[in-house]
């Protein structure tokens, strides 16, 4: 999963299965998750909130699995988002892949274990680009922004390519502006910022990091 903490077990460590969707207290109290790794079917409440669950009862590791409820919930599914900066290592199965474990976690004899090794890396090469309007009042700033990622479940023509290429069209008509009209307009009194967001889609990213250093810069 994204966001995924680091895990690199050395030995085999108990698996144990939260009852119902683990999305309650209540599917949690009543099993041993404590230093266990813990499964989960998918459903109900959100994969970061899984993540906080297994963290708040310090399961050593979360393992989600697919619910199998429809045609296109079998697989193991890419670029699942857990929770930032988790403490847990989270791995997302499929359907067939989870019940496998499912059945040998609640077979009495079979005494089922695990061992988890998640390598994590930070994102290189990711970042936003921004560009202002030579004028304006720097302190009246209209920021206008499109997110330049993509991920493969979506077709990246249209979701973001359609937003980033509007953009460009909106800066060059807004220079074209104030270069042919700048005898027939006052001069617009707000400066514009154009940005491209970086790694929108796992978590608004590069837009988050925007705002939080503009704060720290105001």
């Amino acid at each position: 999963m994204v966001f995924s903490a680091r895990a690199d077990f050395t030995s085999f460590v108990q698996l144990v299965v939260i009852p119902n969707l683990g999305c309650q207290d209540a599917d949690w109290s009543n099993v041993s998750a404590t230093d266990a790794v813990v499964l989960v079917k998918r459903g109900d409440c959100t994969f970061p909130e899984k993540v906080t669950f297994a963290e708040n009862y310090r399961a050593r590791g979360l393992l989600v699995y697919n619910d199998g409820t429809a045609a296109d919930r079998f697989q193991a599914l890419q670029g699942v988002r857990a929770k930032m900066n988790s403490s847990v290592p989270a791995f997302f199965l499929s359907y067939s892949m989870g019940m496998q474990l499912v059945n040998a976690a609640n077979d009495a004899g079979a005494n089922a274990a695990i061992m988890m090794n998640v390598n994590v890396s930070d994102a290189e090469g990711i970042g936003n680009i921004c560009a202002d309007t030579p004028s304006g009042d720097i302190t009246k700033t209209i920021v206008v922004g499109a997110h330049s990622d993509g991920v493969p479940a979506g077709s990246g023509i249209n979701d973001n390519g359609s937003g980033t290429v509007g953009l460009l069209v909106l800066a060059l008509n807004l220079a074209r502006l104030f270069q042919t009209s700048s005898n027939n307009y006052p001069t617009y009194p707000y400066r514009v910022r154009f940005c491209w967001w970086g790694a929108e889609e796992i978590g608004l990213l590069g837009s988050i990091h925007h705002v939080e250093q503009a704060i720290l810069n105001s």
